[in-house]
């Protein structure tokens, strides 16, 4: 079981006991269900693309598969309170996916959708995430670094774009602007005709880092996220050296 299956694992573990503490009974039965099924997956991807094709449980499969990409990133290892953190999140996820199931209200608006939009956040910088991926894995052909191709930057710029819209629903001020000082970065690359430039794509890998992990662990205002954007609203003095 790899490092991130096993993460996956003893957090639904911790999510099946809160739910079993709060009297849901029923959502910890399904919890228990699914880890027999994560646990014994020889592809958890696969198996988490899976549980996303699951009536009312896509929200639920989106952020695991966020978590397996963090965890990924952080080479396995996780604090114990960022994963307390998650676990009341996707508690609390599994609640409102059953609410959904028995409701028999007409209001168009699904109990399955937080109010605040965090989950369209978190698949917002999961997508994000993964453009930026991609783009590290084209421009580092056979190992070295060939450039970068504009059109993936256009697509980071369109993931940002879609990126500033959900943090502004769900009022995370600080992920607003670290998307506007990301699209000032890539266009002034763009303008200046950087694209052979490597540290175009390891200022946007340690940016990516540094939001995703201050995302991960919840934590506000995050002094070492402003002064990512403080750089890469800078560009000149970061790139004309």
């Amino acid at each position: 079981m790899s490092g991130a299956q096993s993460y996956i694992v003893r957090l639904l573990r911790k999510v099946e006991t809160k739910l079993n503490e709060q009297n849901h009974t029923s959502e910890a039965s399904k919890v228990g269900t699914i880890i027999q099924k994560l646990a014994q997956a020889e592809d958890l991807r696969s198996a988490l693309s899976t549980l996303y094709t699951v009536e009312r449980f896509d929200r639920f499969a989106l952020r695991l598969m966020w978590l397996q990409d963090a965890v990924e990133r952080s080479e396995g290892s996780l604090e114990s309170g960022v994963m307390d953190f998650h676990a009341s999140g996707l508690a609390d996820l599994a609640i409102e996916a059953f609410e959904a199931e028995h409701s028999t209200s007409q209001d168009p608006v699904s109990p399955v959708f937080a109010p605040d939009g965090i989950d369209e956040l978190y698949v917002g910088l999961h997508k994000f995430g993964r453009v930026l991926e991609e783009l590290k894995v084209r421009a580092f052909q056979d190992g070295s670094f060939g450039g970068i191709q504009e059109g993936q930057l256009y697509g980071i710029l369109n993931e940002l774009a879609s990126l500033k819209e959900q943090a502004i629903h769900a009022r995370k001020v600080e992920v607003a602007q670290f998307s506007e000082a990301c699209e000032e970065f890539i266009h002034y690359a763009l303008d200046n005709n950087l694209v052979n430039d490597v540290r175009i794509i390891n200022l946007l890998d340690n940016a990516n880092i540094t939001l995703q992990t201050v995302f991960e662990a919840g934590v506000e205002d995050n002094d070492s996220l402003q002064s990512t954007i403080e750089l890469l609203k800078r560009p000149k003095d970061l790139l004309d050296r």
